[in-house]
C-alpha cells in the first residue's frame, strides 16, 4: 500500500496521538520526522483495532498476570519509543481465558522459544546484531508471551519444550524494529519454516497452554507450575513416521544449528573454490592463455604461440624451503625457480607446458653450516640430489642477501634508469603459507621485494581444477599431471616441480574449459570427466602419498 507524504503524516500523528496544529487552515511550519522504521500497513490495522477496543469492555481473567494493554498517554516524545509503547499495548485476546493444560486450534503456527531467543546469533548479520541484541536479552520484560508446552513422547521424563505463537514473535520483531531502526523479519524459505511449526498431524500430540508472561518473574512462576504430561501426550496409536516428525520439531534448534552450520560451511567452500578458480584465471591471463576483461577469447592451441597479450608483464618465482624437522627455525635449504613470462611469448606451451618448463631458471641454495644435516623422521631429505644443476652453498649470513638478489633480479628497475617501474613479481608455492613464514624467518619480507604483487598456490589451483574436497601434496599433483619427479623434499627440486605444475595446470585447465565451452569433442569431455572421477576415487582411497 503506497502513501503520499500528507497521508503518511496524518496516519503517523493519528497513530502516535499527536495533533497537527494549523495556522489559518495551513499546516504549521513545525517540522515532523518519521521514525526510522514504521510499518504503515500495520499502523492502519492497529488504528482499526484501537477503535474496536474503545467499543468493547475489557475483562480480567483470574489467575492470569495483569495485562499491559492501556491507553495511557505516551511517556516519551521519541517517535521510536512511542511506536514501541503502542505496539506493546497489543492484548492478544485470542489467548485470553485459556487455562494451563488446555489445547488451542490446530491451525495455530508456533515458534520454538529456544529458537526465538537465539534469533540474533543465527539470523542477524554482524552490522545489526549489536543494535538488536539488547532487546533480545530483555525479551521477557514488558512483552506479552503466551507460552505453550509439549512433551517428547519418546522421552516423557525430559522437561517439555516451550513454544510461543508465531504471531507474538513477529510482533516482538516489530517492536525491536521500531526501537532499533532496523528491519528484522522471519527469514524466508526453508529457514523460516522453523518459525511456523504446526502440530496435530496424524493425531500426534499438540502443544498445551502453560501461561501468560509479561516479565521474567511471570515466566519463572509459570515454568514452576508446568503440568505433568497428559495421557494424549504419549502419542498412543500414532505411526512411527509421524512421531519422528514430531521429535524433529521438538529439537528444531538442534537441527537448525546443524543446517545453519552446514549452509555456512557450504558457502565458505563455495567462496574458497571461487578464490581458487580466480587464482588459475589470474595465472592464465599473465601467461597469455586468457584475455583480459573486455577482450574476446581466442582458442588456445598447445602447438601454437599464446593467442593473447600477457597481463602485468609478470615474473613467476617458485619458492620452497626445507627446515630441520626437530627445529623449524633452522633453515637447511632454499629452492628458487624463476620464469620470465617474456620468454613464453614466441614459444608454444606444448603438452603439459613442457616447452615452457625448459625456459625455467633453477636454483638450489644449501646452507653451508648445515649442509650435512638431513631430515629422516617424517620425510626423507636429499639435500645433495638437486636434479636441475649445481647447488650453491652460501653461509647462513649470506643466505638472506642471496635470496633477495635472486627474487629481485628480473623485477627490480635497473640502477641506470631509476625512473623505470619494477616489473610484477608473483611468488609461487605449494601450500605457500608455510614458505612465506620461513622467508620472514631469514628476514626476507615478500612485501618489500621489488614488484611483489601476490602469490599463486599450486595446491589450490589443482584442487580447483579437479574439484577435490581438499588439496593434495606436490607428489600427488605432479603424478596427476603426468610430470615425472625424482628426489622430492630437496628444496631445489620441489621449487622446480611446483613451477612446472603451475604451468601445466594453467594450460590443462584452459584446454579443458575450451572443450566444455565448445561441447564439440564429447569424447574428450567424457575422458576429462572420467579422469576427474578416477582421481577423486584414488584421492579418497588415500593413495596420493604413493603416487
Amino acid at each position: 500500500m503506497a502513501y503520499n507524504s500528507a497521508r503518511r503524516r496524518q496516519l503517523l500523528h493519528t497513530f502516535l496521538g499527536l495533533e497537527q496544529p494549523c495556522v489559518s487552515g495551513n499546516v504549521s511550519p513545525i517540522a515532523y520526522t518519521d521514525p526510522p522504521f514504521i510499518d504503515l500497513d500495520y499502523v492502519a490495522q492497529h488504528l482499526a483495532f484501537d477503535q474496536q477496543q474503545s467499543n468493547a469492555k475489557t475483562t480480567h481473567v483470574p489467575g492470569l498476570p495483569s495485562e499491559p494493554f492501556n491507553h495511557t498517554p505516551p511517556t516519551t516524545s521519541d517517535p521510536s519509543e512511542v511506536m514501541a509503547q503502542q505496539l506493546r499495548t497489543e492484548g492478544f485476546d485470542q489467548f485470553k481465558g485459556l487455562k494451563a493444560g488446555e489445547l488451542f486450534a490446530m491451525s495455530l503456527p508456533f515458534t520454538p522459544w529456544e529458537l526465538a531467543t537465539t534469533y540474533p546469533a543465527m539470523y542477524i548479520g554482524k552490522a545489526n546484531r549489536p543494535r538488536a541484541e539488547p532487546y533480545f536479552e530483555d525479551i521477557l520484560e514488558g512483552n506479552t508471551w503466551d507460552f505453550f508446552y509439549l512433551y517428547n513422547p519418546r522421552s516423557l521424563e525430559e522437561a517439555p519444550k516451550l513454544f510461543v505463537p508465531t504471531v507474538q514473535f513477529e510482533h516482538f520483531l516489530r517492536i525491536v524494529n521500531a526501537l532499533a531502526g532496523i528491519r528484522l523479519t522471519i527469514p524466508p524459505g526453508a529457514p523460516g519454516s522453523k518459525f511456523h511449526l504446526k502440530f496435530g498431524e496424524g493425531c500426534s500430540p499438540r502443544p498445551r497452554f502453560l501461561g501468560r508472561s509479561i516479565c521474567e518473574s511471570d515466566f519463572t512462576n509459570i515454568r514452576l507450575k508446568t503440568p505433568i504430561h497428559h495421557d494424549d501426550d504419549v502419542g498412543k496409536g500414532v505411526s512411527e513416521a509421524v512421531i519422528d516428525d514430531l521429535v524433529r520439531k521438538l529439537h528444531v534448534l538442534k537441527f537448525a544449528k546443524k543446517e545453519a552450520k552446514k549452509e555456512k560451511n557450504a558457502k565458505r567452500r563455495e567462496e574458497a573454490n571461487m578464490r581458487r578458480l580466480d587464482g588459475i584465471r589470474s595465472v592464465q591471463r599473465m601467461l597469455g592463455l586468457r584475455p583480459v576483461a573486455g577482450v574476446s577469447a581466442r582458442q588456445v592451441d598447445i602447438e601454437q604461440v599464446i593467442p593473447h597479450d600477457r597481463e602485468l608483464d609478470a615474473v613467476f618465482a617458485a619458492v620452497d624451503i626445507e627446515v630441520a624437522e626437530e627445529s623449524h627455525s633452522v633453515i637447511l635449504e632454499v629452492g628458487i625457480s624463476i620464469l620470465d613470462t617474456r620468454e613464453v611469448v614466441n614459444v608454444p606451451p606444448g603438452i603439459n607446458a613442457q616447452n615452457w618448463s625448459s625456459l625455467i631458471e633453477y636454483h638450489h641454495l644449501l646452507v653451508y653450516e648445515t649442509r650435512f644435516q638431513r631430515n629422516y623422521k617424517y620425510c626423507h631429505g636429499c639435500p645433495d640430489a638437486f636434479n636441475f644443476g649445481t647447488s650453491e652453498t652460501p653461509r647462513l649470513g649470506e643466505l638472506t642477501g642471496r635470496v633477495r638478489a635472486l627474487l629481485a633480479q628480473h623485477t627490480a628497475a635497473p640502477a641506470s634508469n631509476p625512473m623505470q617501474r619494477n616489473r610484477t613479481l608473483i611468488l609461487v608455492g605449494h601450500d605457500i603459507a608455510a614458505d612465506l613464514n620461513y622467508l620472514q624467518d631469514i628476514d626476507v619480507n615478500p612485501g618489500q621485494l621489488p614488484g611483489f604483487l601476490g602469490c599463486a598456490d599450486t595446491k589450490d589451483m589443482h584442487q580447483a581444477w579437479r574439484s577435490c574436497p581438499s588439496g593434495c601434496n606436490l607428489g600427488a599433483v605432479c603424478g596427476d599431471l603426468e610430470i615425472p619427479t625424482r628426489n622430492l623434499h630437496n628444496a631445489g627440486n620441489d621449487a622446480a616441480y611446483t613451477l612446472q605444475a603451475m604451468l601445466a595446470l594453467a594450460v590443462r585447465a584452459r584446454i579443458d574449459e575450451q572443450q566444455l565451452e565448445d561441447g564439440e569433442n564429447s569424447e574428450a569431455v567424457t575422458d576429462m570427466a572420467d579422469k576427474r572421477v578416477d582421481f577423486a576415487e584414488k584421492f579418497h582411497e588415500g593413495r596420493s602419498e604413493r603416487w
